[in-house]
């Protein structure tokens, strides 16, 4: 079965949006909002997430910059002891990594 069919019978709850948005029924903006949350610790959990997702999903699709811009969110607000925290700075040293070298003058 493809993901989008085994999705539907998943709890709507976090972190559905991500799934949602892999398989095309949620956009950038969306996934961000549905990160929100009136409890902080919840919110900065799941933006973390987001973040980092959002980050493996730009790499995917070749877009290098947007995926910097999420990975470095990602490495200031997730918790430590997140997986997605580990992830991001292992990317962020491969990118940088993979960088081009800057011309001396």
């Amino acid at each position: 079965p493809r993901l989008d069919e085994q999705a539907s019978a998943l709890s709507q709850d976090w972190p559905m949006p991500v799934i949602k948005f892999y398989i095309g029924k949620m956009t950038t903006v969306q996934l961000s909002a549905a990160a929100k949350s009136d409890d902080t610790k919840k919110e900065r959990n799941q933006t973390c997430e987001a973040n980092f997702y959002l980050a493996e999903w730009q790499l995917a699709h070749a877009n290098r910059a947007g995926a910097l811009e999420h990975l470095k969110q990602a490495k200031s607000g997730c918790p430590h002891g997140y997986i997605e925290y580990e992830g991001a700075l292992e990317e962020l040293k491969h990118l940088s990594a993979a960088a081009p070298a800057t011309p001396k003058h």
